[in-house]
């Protein structure tokens, strides 16, 4: 029973469903207090914005009150100047200087001109006729102000109180000097401004959108209470205030948001939304995250299983060459070493224990040659590699993955391995066997053959030339002339079929021989008109038995090899071009090209399919198969041929059209010292 593959824990913190949902009322939690932060704060941000906006306003109508005395002042100062410059001037003349200035601030209720203490001129006229001629001295508060201001010289501001056209204002005295030859040292004439207090009220609201707005009236030292209009500032209000001082009185000026401070915060149920949104997110992706890592916890134990169900072992190292996993079947092939296979060993403590404890065959005896050896191997994974161990051999194959990892895969081919060794002892009992049976085969053969060249010649023979003499008669010799002939061509069927017998076992022992490099080839300068004109001299009877051309072309010139074999590549070359035709010519032909030389056969048979092209120097290959062919042979001229030229560092190739005939290209390199060779 295999174990489970020794991993590295993976397990998820957030695979624990329990502490997945305290994690998500944590985040819930610190969402809500987070969203409670963020909310104070922007509260703040926006309090101290509207503080400012609120500032900003006070402050312009504070301004703008300062503007309205200061035109004030400018009117009376004009007044005075025109007083002094004509102090009897009348009622009209008054008139015409003073209507200007209504145009500029219709919030003036009149303009007038006190000389002592009486009004002696006023404008608008009808409206304020009731005025003219008032005593102010009957009057305790307006004579109590005309009085100081005729002691200090200096403008005065009365009021807010009630007037005698029924309302209730303010009046802006200035003291008009008296002339400089004048004997006078008060001041028994003035210039009032009088404006009503709903032109105040109304200059202060006018640009306060929104606010509760209070003006207080009091005097510039507070000894008195003073006079409030509008909005009354509560100290629990916290409001925004401002004061000016005008002509000896205090203007203070209150304002508070008509709804309360903070009253315009409008994001605080925004804020909630936004945290509980991002609180479904963020709960959304830690599930989202959980999934995935249950999914990944799944497919590695998964992967996990799938590895330790192969027969093969499997072991993945970190790019620290640390052993990150292995299956059970990996340890069982190092049984000397599976005690230090463990999550976290270096790879090289893993072998070099095995080395030290005899587990690897070849590492006997140079145990640190053989540790540097498999260490390159490991470092440098290219190709796969046979390791023996003591009992078992492995087919180890080892990559490298990006991240710098590696992975490795043990097969355990000791079956293999044993078929091999059988397969060669095989192998070289059919070699021995051919060996035996072609030197048995051969004697005999050549002894057949032997005969059947003295048969060929029976003529010669003395039995048959005494069996001649003894017969005398012309009938009998004739006779005897047939049964030679008939011996002459009966011999010559069995030389023919012995040649060719000899020819294929020939074949075979250099097909037998064909992978071995143990034969190395001779090594001559060849002349390659020699290889055409033994070729053609060979072959030449053949060609005329069946009355085909052959004809060659030479050149001057030599290869370096086997004169033997470079022949046999010729004759079969030749020999099938001459089988395969029936009709016309076979030309045998060579050139020099760029340091190599090409010979070519050509002939004009039956030609080879196309589909055929690439399997013809294939070993017992034959474009006709089967036991009714039309040509004889074992299928083995053309591999033989193939393997020779390329001994020779040459190359054969075939082009071939079907009724037309085959072109058979042989290239050699063509000797380097061809004129000293000549």
């Amino acid at each position: 029973m295999r174990g489970k593959v020794k991993t590295i824990e993976t397990r998820s913190y957030f695979e624990n469903t329990s502490l997945a949902i305290a994690v998500v009322i944590a985040i819930g939690c610190s969402g809500f207090f987070l969203a409670r932060l963020v909310d104070d704060s922007i509260r703040q941000t926006q309090l101290a914005e509207e503080r400012q906006d609120v500032s900003e306003d006070v402050f312009n109508i504070a301004s703008s009150i300062e503007q309205r005395f200061a035109f004030y002042e400018f009117v009376s100062i004009a007044l005075s100047a025109a007083v002094e410059i004509d102090p009897d001037l009348d009622q009209d003349t008054f008139s015409t200087l003073v209507s200007p200035f209504f145009l500029t601030d219709p919030g003036i209720l009149n303009l007038a001109l006190e000389t002592d203490w009486r009004i002696s001129h006023v404008f608008p006229v009808e409206e304020n006729r009731s005025v003219l001629g008032l005593d102010y001295r009957e009057i305790e508060a307006q004579r109590q102000i005309i009085s100081r201001m005729r002691e200090t010289g200096q403008p005065l501001l009365a009021g807010p109180s009630s007037l005698i056209q029924g309302k209730e204002g303010l009046i802006y005295r200035t003291p008009i000097r008296p002339a400089a030859d004048s004997n006078e040292q008060s001041f028994p004439r003035s210039i009032a401004v009088v404006s009503t207090m709903a032109s105040f009220l109304d200059l202060a609201t006018q640009n306060a959108d929104g606010l509760r707005i209070g003006l207080a009236f009091g005097n510039a030292s507070q000894s008195e209470a003073p006079q409030t209009y509008g909005y009354v500032a509560q100290p629990e209000d916290d409001p925004i205030q401002k004061s000016v001082d005008v002509a000896g009185r205090a203007i203070t000026i209150s304002a508070v948001p008509e709804l309360g401070w903070g009253g315009r915060t409008s994001v605080t149920a925004s804020v909630y939304w936004i945290a509980f949104a991002a609180i479904i997110v963020v709960c959304g992706l830690l599930f989202w995250a959980r999934s995935i890592a249950i999914e990944r916890r799944r497919s590695w134990q998964q992967l996990s299983d799938a590895i330790e169900a192969i027969d093969d072992g499997f072991a993945l190292y970190d790019p620290d060459d640390r052993l990150v996993l292995c299956n059970s079947r990996y340890k069982s092939l190092y049984s000397r070493s599976a005690h230090l296979m463990v999550p976290g060993a270096k790879f090289r403590d893993i072998i070099w224990g095995g080395v030290v404890a005899g587990q690897y065959a070849d590492a006997v005896g140079r145990e640190e040659e053989w540790f540097a050896e498999r260490m390159a191997a490991h470092e440098n994974p290219t190709v796969s590699m046979e390791q023996k161990l003591n009992d078992r051999w492995l087919k180890i194959s080892e990559a490298c993955l990006d991240d710098g990892s590696r992975v490795g895969f043990r097969v355990d081919i000791t079956s293999l391995k044993d078929a091999q060794h059988q397969a060669e002892a095989a192998n070289q009992a059919k070699t021995d066997f051919l060996n035996t049976m072609s030197h048995e085969i051969r004697t005999p053969l050549s002894a057949i053959i032997g005969f059947s060249n003295v048969l060929k010649n029976a003529e010669s023979l003395p039995a048959v030339k005494a069996l001649e003499g003894a017969v005398s008669e012309d009938k009998g010799k004739s006779k005897v002339e047939n049964v030679v002939s008939m011996f002459r061509e009966y011999a010559s069927r069995i030389d023919a079929n012995g040649q060719h017998l000899l020819a294929i076992i020939n074949d075979i022992l250099y097909w037998n021989d064909m992978g071995s490099s143990d034969r190395p080839l001779t090594r001559d300068v060849i002349p390659v008109d020699r290889i055409l004109t033994s070729t053609m001299n060979q072959l030449s009877g053949l060609a005329v038995e069946k009355g085909l051309t052959m004809t060659y072309e030479s050149i001057d010139t030599f290869v370096e090899g086997d004169p033997v074999r470079l022949q046999q590549v010729m004759v079969n070359l030749v020999g099938n071009a001459l089988k395969f035709t029936k009709t016309g010519a076979v030309t045998l032909s060579a050139q020099a090209i760029d340091g190599t030389v090409e010979i070519s056969v050509r002939d004009t048979g039956p030609g080879i399919p196309h589909e055929h092209l690439g399997n013809i120097f294939d070993s017992f290959y034959q474009v006709e198969s089967g036991l009714d062919r039309n040509y004889n042979g074992s299928g083995l001229g053309l591999a033989i041929s193939k393997d020779i030229v390329e001994k020779h560092n040459g190359q054969i190739s075939v082009e071939s059209t079907v009724g037309k005939g085959s072109v058979f290209r042989v290239s050699l390199p063509e000797y380097e010292c061809a004129e000293q060779a000549a």
